[in-house]
């Protein structure tokens, strides 16, 4: 499972405490830690790294999209030939006594 990048960095009032100040500057640095960790984890040392892998991913998630939506088209045809051949199949007998 990949780890999802959720970044919001705490913002506080300038005119706040200085302990709060102190605390926000504190989550944040620890939050951009654990970005880096996963960033180093992957591999990815500078910012065109980071560019090349989000667009190897872009276009992974494009083709697998794609890919769901022809599934999607065919399962909707089958769908629509289940539907004919069980009208067909109910009524066939009536079809049956009409050409006899």
């Amino acid at each position: 499972m990949e780890p999802k990048l959720k970044y919001k960095p705490v913002t506080v009032d300038p005119e706040a405490g200085y302990g709060l100040r102190r605390w926000a500057d504190i989550q944040n640095m620890k939050e951009a830690s654990k970005v880096i960790n996963i960033l180093t984890e992957y591999g990815v040392n500078d910012s065109v790294e980071l560019e090349n892998l989000a667009l190897a991913k872009m276009s992974e998630m494009g083709l697998a999209s794609s890919k769901l939506n022809a599934l999607n088209t065919k399962i909707q045809d089958l769908s629509q030939i289940i539907k004919v051949m069980q009208t067909r199949k109910k009524y066939s007998p009536v079809v049956q006594e009409w050409k006899e």
